[in-house]
C-alpha cells in the first residue's frame, strides 16, 4: 500500500470518525494496529457495547463484495456485526451492513446513507447504553 493511498485512507477514517460523532455522540479512533493484524477493523468505539465492526475504504471504483469479506473475517473474529463504510471518489458516503443488523438474514445486505446506519446503531444500542432514548429526546421525540 502506497503511502498516499495510506494517507487517504486515514483521512477517510478520521472524517467516518467525526460524521458517526455528530450524530451518535459516540467516541471513535482509528485501530492503528489494523496495519499488523486482519483481524481488526478501521475505527473503534469508545463504548465497548458498540456491536458493529467498521471496516472504512475510499476508493475510486467499488469493490463491495471484496470490502464485505474482509469486513466478515474481521468481524467474526471480534464478534461483532460487519459495516464497511465508504465513499467512491466525487459520491457521498455510504454503509453496506447485513440485514441481520435488524433482525434480518446475514446472507443479504442493505446499503445505506450515515443517518440510517446512525438510526440502526441507536436501536442495537438503546437497551444497552441508553444512547437511543438520549438521541430521541435531543430529537424532539422522532
Amino acid at each position: 500500500m502506497s503511502k498516499l493511498s495510506r494517507t487517504k485512507g486515514s483521512a477517510f477514517e478520521r472524517t467516518v470518525a467525526r460524521e458517526l460523532f455528530d450524530r451518535l455522540g459516540l467516541t471513535f479512533s482509528r485501530d492503528l494496529r489494523q496495519y499488523q493484524r486482519s483481524d481488526l477493523g478501521d475505527l473503534l468505539c469508545e463504548d465497548e457495547a458498540f456491536p458493529f465492526l467498521i471496516e472504512c475504504k475510499h476508493k475510486t471504483r467499488p469493490a463491495l463484495p471484496e470490502w464485505r469479506r474482509q469486513a466478515v473475517t474481521a468481524a467474526t473474529a471480534q464478534g461483532k456485526t460487519p459495516v464497511v463504510i465508504y465513499r467512491i471518489t466525487g459520491r457521498p458516503i455510504r454503509v453496506s451492513a447485513p440485514l441481520s443488523a435488524i433482525g434480518g438474514p446475514s446472507s443479504l445486505w442493505a446499503d445505506m446513507d450515515l443517518d440510517a446506519f446512525a438510526w440502526i446503531v441507536r436501536e442495537a444500542m438503546a437497551e444497552t447504553s441508553g444512547i437511543g432514548a438520549a438521541t430521541e429526546a435531543r430529537e424532539g421525540g422522532e
